[in-house]
């Protein structure tokens, strides 16, 4: 009768309560992103989570098949568009992740090259869908986003008593804004998925330290943009200084996420300063919130982290009594 004894995996339970927590946890949170207005972009940061989680707390395959199994229901329960987006937004960046840190990969790269691998599916993903027809979809983004400005235009006027030429100004301003947003959508869009990329890396390795399991991740202290960017970042502000469109349109959309990404090396210098000093923790926070949120600091903190590649501002200084 031992022929019919069957053998039982230890990992069989842990396997299934990963996929479990991956389906669920990323998909509700995948639709709070999509259905809450404020709340729903925490929801977004964190969605790739609990698909990150479970690839290191069980394997690739394990991760690969919650996948597979949320998008069928998403596209059942919403439709094909919030599958695909799913797919897109969560599952690519869920998988890449934790598959580059295991690997060697450094922090910074890894946020880079997973936000790249999803932009790249968007892209192809809006070129299948559009047939390659690009421009007749921008028009119409553009259109539809002028009309929902005109409608809030409207509210905002029944609700204040503005003069004439402060409505016409008004106007003016939310129309170059809207039109701005749509040339800079790719670049948007990278830097959203730069975001979910990083905050999934910062929250996996912190739950994967609480389980013992190795995967870490340096603070952020040490972040730095890759060293090769520097050049696409000088290519681009060169190219800004053309008048045509077909060139300097491009040329922002690199220009302003490498512009973001230097921010956070800027950040990350300002950070290790601090570390370094008997400053108090709270002084600290609003030290860098009001550097962030005043936009000429904010230029000031971009152009520290691009000169950080060659002065390097958190290299240990030696001391005076050293030196002598």
């Amino acid at each position: 009768m031992g022929g019919g004894d069957t053998t039982v995996s230890p990992y069989g339970g842990r396997t299934v309560a990963a996929v479990l927590f991956a389906i669920f946890g990323s998909g509700l949170l995948f639709g709070a992103s999509m259905a809450l207005p404020i709340a729903g972009f925490l929801s977004a940061l964190l969605a790739p989570v609990p698909v990150s989680v479970a690839r290191i707390r069980s394997s690739r395959m394990a991760a690969l098949f919650a996948v597979v199994c949320a998008t069928l229901v998403i596209t059942i329960l919403a439709g094909p568009m919030f599958g695909v987006w799913y797919l897109i937004q969560v599952g690519s960046i869920g998988m890449a992740i934790p598959e580059m840190i295991t690997r060697g990969v450094s922090p910074g790269r890894s946020v880079l090259y997973s936000a790249l691998f999803s932009f790249s599916l968007a892209v192809v993903t809006v070129v299948i869908m559009t047939n390659g027809a690009l421009a007749p979809t921008i028009s119409l983004l553009e259109t539809e986003l002028k009309q929902a400005t005109g409608q809030a235009l409207i509210l905002y006027q029944q609700q204040t008593t503005l003069q004439p030429d402060e409505i016409a100004l008004l106007t003016e301003s939310m129309q170059r804004a809207s039109t701005l947003a749509i040339r800079l959508l790719p670049a948007l869009s990278l830097i959203a998925l730069g975001l979910i990329s990083a905050t999934t890396m910062r929250v996996t390795a912190r739950v994967a330290q609480r389980y013992g399991l190795a995967f870490s991740v340096s603070p952020f202290s040490e972040y730095r943009t890759p060293e090769y960017l520097i050049w696409v970042l000088i290519g681009s502000g060169f190219a800004l200084l053309s008048n045509q469109t077909i060139i300097t349109i491009p040329a922002m959309n690199l220009a302003v996420p490498l512009a973001v990404a230097y921010c956070f090396q800027g950040i990350a210098v300002l950070i290790s300063r601090f570390n370094r000093t008997s400053i108090s923790g709270i002084l600290k926070t609003m030290t860098t919130v009001m550097v962030v949120l005043q936009p000429y600091l904010l230029l000031i903190i971009v152009a520290i982290g691009v000169f950080d590649l060659w002065f390097d501002f958190r290299r240990p200084r030696p001391k005076t009594d050293d030196i002598l």
